[in-house]
């Protein structure tokens, strides 16, 4: 009788402990994919906390111990735990802790940051989460158009699509730019070029950020070879290769004037041309210069 009543007490504990694993169970996703996948299947938007382990593990704690927030947002959004460098890669997402709503694709809504990087004021973020709603209905509205669209259209969705979402969120939407070219190869939408160019300042940024300057000034330069760039555009890229060129500290002033010659020529009637002339004579000054201080050492 006693093994009996130790082997039902045993069954009643892993039966109340698996019932309250199963209750305390947090509805934070711990993986950015799962919650895509999730927002997909529930038609819902996902609200993710960008966090970084070094510095914001007690406020992540307070986020996931107030359980009236999380399970208010569950009401209307999937939640998911984004770690800063998933957010970095995915998101274009540094600061931390923050909170970014995603649409179930992946693409920006909306970024909250904390009034105080420390504190977890739930009503703040919850206000700020419903004065965004209409920005994000309106984002929204345009990413459904753009995932339903095709060729010509699609291209021109995008553009309504990218032109609406802050330059800061539109990391998530570059993945399209390579697919513009073959959707368009005779550049009926007129927004090849323009595309062309926005790539060649990501992928430069990219460069710049891993400490390449030379992959930087040549993804500018093949990208001004393009037939599809307008002059304006071209001059645009070989002037900003001669920028990025000077800010590395480079001497090699030789170079500098020749991309700048190169964005002169591209584009002779252009007003730009006046920020190209004077970058000219001052680079010719500093070439002087520079020219002088080696003679007399």
């Amino acid at each position: 009788m006693l093994k009996l009543c130790r082997k039902y007490f045993f069954c009643f504990g892993i039966f109340f402990a698996l019932l309250f694993f199963s209750c305390s169970k947090s509805s934070w996703k711990n993986s950015l994919e799962q919650a895509k996948n999730l927002s997909q299947k529930k038609g819902k938007p996902i609200l993710g906390f960008v966090w970084n382990d070094d510095s914001d593990s007690k406020i992540k704690e307070n986020v996931l111990s107030d359980k009236n927030f999380s399970s208010e947002m569950e009401n209307d959004f999937v939640l998911s735990l984004i770690p800063v460098d998933e957010a970095t890669k995915t998101l274009g997402i540094q600061k931390t802790p923050m909170f970014v709503l995603l649409s179930a694709e992946g693409f920006l809504l909306q970024t909250i940051d904390f009034p105080n990087a420390e504190i977890f004021e739930a009503e703040k973020i919850k206000d700020n989460i419903q004065n965004g709603e209409t920005e994000r209905q309106k984002i929204s509205s345009l990413i459904e158009k753009f995932k339903n669209s095709n060729r010509i259209e699609k291209i021109k969705n995008f553009d309504s699509l990218f032109s609406a979402t802050p330059r800061q969120n539109r990391k998530p939407l570059m993945f399209f730019l390579s697919e513009i070219p073959y959707l368009d190869e005779k550049n009926e939408s007129h927004l090849v070029g323009t595309y062309a160019l926005e790539k060649a300042f990501f992928d430069s940024g990219e460069a710049l950020e891993a400490g390449d300057v030379e992959k930087a000034i040549d993804i500018f330069c093949d990208t001004a070879s393009l037939a599809v760039l307008s002059d304006g555009e071209r001059l645009e890229c070989f002037y900003t290769a001669s920028l990025i060129l000077a800010a590395s500290g480079s001497t090699d002033y030789e170079r500098m004037l020749l991309l700048l010659q190169k964005a002169e020529e591209s584009a002779p009637a252009s007003p730009e041309n006046f920020f190209v002339q004077d970058s000219l004579s001052l680079v010719e000054r500093m070439k002087k210069t520079y020219s002088g201080f080696l003679n007399e050492n």
